[in-house]
């Protein structure tokens, strides 16, 4: 289980794209095996029949679906760091089959 933990922190560090060293991801291991088994453990309750005490249609108060106008281009871009025509220009983020 601590070998499918750690490659599945290794995966996690990867598509981040955070530099970690194997020691550094080998002590992250035991506590993230013992989150995971956190979760396992309330996976087994049995929740048949119990009404939610709290749900999110609750929480807010929907507006009415309405069209209105949006800003200018011009005014979005004017703060972008780097813009290519009506476009913001960012760093790739996401890469090949390396990422991967």
């Amino acid at each position: 289980m601590a070998d499918d933990i750690a490659a599945l922190l290794a995966r996690a560090s990867k598509l981040s794209r955070l530099d970690m060293s194997e020691s550094e991801l080998a002590s992250l291991v035991p506590r993230a095996g013992a989150i995971f088994a956190a979760f396992d453990k309330l996976a087994q309750v049995d929740t048949q029949g119990v009404e939610p005490l709290y749900t999110f249609r609750e929480a807010i108060e929907l507006r009415a679906d309405e069209a209105s106008a949006g800003l200018e281009t011009s005014s979005l871009l004017a703060n972008a760091p780097e813009s290519e025509s009506s476009h913001f220009v960012v760093p790739r983020a996401v890469g090949g089959d390396d990422v991967f």
